[in-house]
């Protein structure tokens, strides 16, 4: 596959500081995701701030939009379909390039993995 390209061709991207991100701090500023830009958002104009340690539940029905959330933080819309933003320790995810964004976060996904043998095992086959 090709490499995904970087907010329509890299136009505006910044660098972060070499330790970002450092506090853990993520807003959602108005923040609106639709899958096309022709479809209605499954995320109208959300405000969120979670802040430095902070730990939250995200819950709701089927098509409630909680993927939707990390859809938005991985950056896997189109921005196109998108309005608002998303800022990571105060910068804006938008303008940070998509590899070094997604290289520096974790999601754990909503079905769980099963490994077989020990956790040594797991962690270090060899």
């Amino acid at each position: 596959l090709p490499p995904e390209e970087d907010n329509g061709g890299g136009e505006g991207l910044i660098q972060p500081p070499s330790d970002w991100p450092s506090c853990g701090s993520i807003e959602f500023r108005n923040y609106t995701l639709r899958y096309r830009p022709e479809l209605e958002p499954v995320l109208n104009n959300l405000n969120l701030i979670i802040e430095r340690n902070e730990k939250i539940g995200i819950i709701g029905r089927t098509g409630a939009g909680k993927s939707s959330v990390f859809q938005g933080i991985f950056r896997l819309v189109k921005r196109s379909a998108v309005n608002g933003e998303i800022l990571i320790d105060g910068i804006d995810i938008s303008r940070v390039k998509l590899d070094r964004l997604r290289s520096h976060l974790s999601i754990i996904p909503q079905i769980p993995v099963l490994f077989s043998g020990t956790l040594r095992y797991n962690l270090d086959p060899f």
